[in-house]
């Protein structure tokens, strides 16, 4: 089944600002009114990458604050023409609530100023199932209430006027559709408009300035298959460019909008309509240990099989038996010489595994094989890790001697996964066995993170043997974590050391054109004590090839996000780099990495990447943070500048001498910088001033959220 509705409207529209909002009378339940310093990551994730999400669009989504960010109460989603790592000609943003907010009925409204589409851009406003891990597009659902620049649109000369509003869905295996739009008067971009969306568990409509252009009945649902519309969504805001799609241009060079294009959102707001069902991901997340396969060890929760989880056996695996670790039940495989084989356990609801990115991966498993293989977990609304075992390895706890022994893997180390979407809470797979690998596994489970390594008043050492480099701490190859050569490559080289006796040395592996490596701890660091302006992460480095590469740093597990990459380019090398094959030392001030790297959950503490082919020398010794301060930590009372745990007239005082600074006189001597900063920065500005005061009132008066 598969029908449009298209509706034409002029002279009705004038005036529309005045009309009254659909939300009139109606409960507020949840907004994001985009009022802070930074978009709140509690609410908002980011869909990344370059593979145009289906539709062939022509920019790399990215996380960087360069494409998304807060400006005068406004998201402001930013496409610009500009090349990226790829080498794709526009980057733009894609924000979404997948996994941290959801709801099923309601009026959604958002406040937005679009860019000049003409010709090329692609702005959207719009809704996507929250089971779209375990149920793909459509049959998971889509609800369009906003989208401009269509080729439609534009052939018709109407490109920033035109709104379209659709829905997709599954109708007995097949696409269905339906879809309506709109012509406004004047074009869209000269000022804010209203757009949203009625849901009812009747019907669906949306409106431009409080008028309805386009509505569907979705009461009939089992004659028309419109499960879909009854289960919670999530929000979506993007600005996208081109694309065989839609917009129906995929030469980047018929792009012809202007650039940089921004999508202003005042905000969103959400109203309970009598039905409406809100989802927040504080109130899903799991806690304690949680069982994926265990019968004896105490959990909290746990999957329930064939109720909300399934094993599945993907391929080359044949079940046998076993004598379990524990209880009456042990998974015993088999897989034969000559083809790849793998399982996994599928969640049939998305998991919020927001407590356990910190904490461990724990079963026991038994073999005698030496086979190479590797163990991941994947997600929703990012993707899928893995931690490889090569042949005959054993590590973290596995031992290849045909009894059980208990593996414990940091969940860390699985990186590009979401966890507050989990949809596979354990896989295992690998290439074709050389013979039969057989291999059991029982007692899997999750234990939930543990504190993390805090270093702060001094220099922290990452790959230094200069003891005045690491006085607030190091960290340690194979007890802190290790150092991750990417798929292999590169290849270890000839060490000429910068100070002690070895330093990292590499040249690319044969036959590749792109190259990486990180240092991974086994939990996050918080490493805020390396938030001021005099904090810099210090290195040397040599090289004397031509190739360009990327030095950075990442918070989080998802790719792309919360990352910082800074580019070394033949000829434009920054901070004073020199590519004469002698040693360099490079400061990179921690101020260039931290408006993308939250500190306060460090993934990889230095990274290595190259995309634009092979390198043949390069070399990196004396990596670390210097010019620590105080760190922030959780359990601080913000405000609370003498320490005696209450925000009180003496901290009040305080305020007012570090908003007068400079960091010297007039400031008291036991209010230094880093103290200052620590407790009265509430907007993260690197500042005490007046965007803190309203703030650290709050806290002083009692009356803070």
């Amino acid at each position: 089944m598969t029908y449009h509705h298209t509706l034409y409207v002029g002279a009705m529209l004038a005036g529309l600002a005045l009309c009254t909002p659909l939300a009139g009378g109606q409960t507020l339940i949840w907004s994001d009114e985009f009022d802070g310093p930074s978009i709140d990551r509690s609410t908002w994730t980011y869909n990344v990458g370059t593979h145009g999400f289906g539709n062939g669009e022509l920019q790399y989504h990215t996380a960087r604050p360069e494409n998304a960010y807060i400006d005068s109460g406004n998201l402001v989603i930013e496409a610009r023409r500009e090349s990226y790592l790829n080498n794709l000609q526009f980057t733009s943003s894609r924000l979404v609530t997948h996994g941290r907010l959801a709801f099923t009925y309601g009026t959604l409204e958002a406040r937005i100023k679009l860019p000049d589409v003409d010709n090329g851009l692609w702005p959207a406003f719009w809704l996507l199932g929250n089971n779209i891990g375990q149920m793909p597009w459509p049959a998971c659902g889509e609800l369009d209430i906003m989208e401009v620049g269509s080729h439609d649109a534009y052939l018709a000369g109407v490109v920033n006027r035109r709104v379209g509003a659709h829905a997709f869905w599954d109708y007995q295996g097949s696409q269905a559709d339906y879809g309506g739009s709109v012509n406004y008067l004047t074009d869209l971009y000269s000022d804010y408009h209203l757009f949203a969306l009625e849901w009812t568990p009747t019907s669906i409509s949306t409106s431009l300035d409080g008028v309805t252009f386009w509505a569907m009945d979705i009461s009939d649902v089992e004659t028309n298959s419109l499960e879909e519309f009854h289960q919670p969504m999530y929000i979506i805001a993007n600005l996208a460019v081109g694309g065989w799609n839609f917009v129906e241009i995929t030469d980047p060079a018929q792009i012809t909008a202007p650039f940089p294009g921004r999508m202003y959102v005042d905000y969103i707001r959400l109203y309970d309509n009598g039905d409406t069902q809100l989802y927040l991901a504080e109130d899903t997340a799991e806690t304690d240990n949680f069982g994926v396969f265990t019968e004896t060890t105490p959990v909290s929760n746990h999957v329930a099989y064939e109720v909300d989880a399934s094993l599945y056996l993907w391929n080359n695996l044949v079940a046998g038996t076993t004598t379990p670790y524990e209880g009456a039940e042990a998974w015993n495989m088999a897989a034969s010489a000559g083809s790849w084989f793998g399982m996994g356990v599928f969640s049939h609801i998305d998991r919020n595994m927001q407590n356990y990115s910190d904490g461990h991966l724990h079963f026991h498993m038994k073999t005698l094989s030496a086979a190479p293989f590797k163990i991941g977990v994947a997600s929703s609304a990012a993707g899928e890790g893995w931690l490889q075992f090569a042949s005959g390895e054993e590590s973290h706890g596995l031992m290849r001697d045909g009894n059980w022994h208990e593996v414990v893997i940091p969940l860390n180390s699985f990186l590009n996964v979401d966890f507050n979407t989990i949809n596979q809470l354990f896989m295992i797979a690998g290439d074709a066995p050389a013979s039969t690998f057989e291999f059991s596994i029982d007692n899997v489970y999750w234990s939930p993170s543990v504190p993390r390594q805090t270093p702060e008043h001094g220099s922290f050492g990452i790959l230094t043997e200069d003891a005045t480099h690491k006085t607030a701490g190091e960290y340690t190859l194979g007890v802190d974590g290790e150092l991750y050569v990417w798929e292999n490559t590169l290849v270890a080289a000839n060490e000429h050391p910068y100070e002690g006796s070895g330093c990292l040395s590499f040249t690319s592996a044969a036959g590749l054109n792109w190259f990486g490596a990180a240092f991974t701890p086994n939990t996050k660091y918080n490493l805020t004590a390396f938030r001021y302006a005099e904090s810099t992460l210090h290195l040397a480095l040599k090289t004397s090839s031509s190739t360009t590469f990327y030095l950075g740093m990442r918070s989080g597990n998802v790719n792309d996000i919360g990352q910082k990459w800074i580019r070394f380019a033949s000829g434009s090398d920054p901070y004073g780099f020199v590519r004469d094959g002698a040693w360099h030392v490079v400061e990179i001030p921690m101020t260039d990495i931290t408006d993308a790297v939250d500190l306060a959950e460090v993934s990889m503490l230095f990274e290595l990447l190259g995309v634009d082919g092979p390198i043949s020398n390069i070399e990196i010794d004396d990596v670390c943070l210097l010019g620590g301060g105080a760190a922030i930590v959780e359990d601080e009372v913000p405000g609370d500048a003498d320490g005696d745990g209450d925000v009180d007239a003496d901290d009040f005082a305080g305020f007012a001498d570090c908003m007068a600074g400079p960091f010297n006189s007039p400031v008291p001597a036991e209010l230094t910088e880093e103290l200052c900063l620590g407790v009265f920065d509430f907007n993260d500005d690197y500042d005490v001033d007046l965007g803190d005061f309203a703030e650290f009132q709050q806290v002083f008066d009692g009356t803070a959220p």
